[in-house]
């Protein structure tokens, strides 16, 4: 059976986030936030600008930003910043398209925040599927 606080948990976790996400001034930190504002800006500067995507490539950034696709509450929506920062990073430019494109399946990722809300990962033929608990 569900414990009330894994009932409760998530939810409060969701709204601690939204509250974050509105800018709210009451933040525990000046640091909250500011992974998912880097990566923000990262994918704005290279909106169509090659000189930008190539310099990211050249320091490894993507395989940085990739590893921000996750949930995180102290970041709140770091993960579409990070797919948003990606798809402006790989737009007309092939050599971090190949960079991608390189890049190994090494498992799945901690699904910890998922078995909290009541879900579980499966995986099927080289698909994952989210499935109840």
């Amino acid at each position: 059976t569900k414990s009330i606080s894994n009932l409760i948990s998530p939810q409060s976790s969701w709204s601690r986030c939204m509250l974050l996400a509105s800018g709210d001034s009451s933040s525990p930190s000046p640091a909250v936030g500011f992974k998912a504002q880097l990566i923000r800006l990262i994918g704005n500067l290279c909106h169509k600008h090659p000189n930008n995507q190539k310099k990211v490539g050249e320091l490894e950034g993507i395989p940085l930003i990739l590893d921000n696709c996750r949930i995180d509450s102290n970041n709140p929506f770091i993960c579409q910043w990070a797919i948003f920062a990606i798809r402006n990073l790989l737009e007309n430019n092939e050599q971090n398209q190949e960079v991608v494109a390189s890049l190994e399946r090494q498992g799945r990722a901690d699904c910890s925040s998922l078995r909290e809300l009541g879900f579980q990962v499966e995986e099927r033929d080289g698909s994952l599927l989210l499935q109840p608990a």
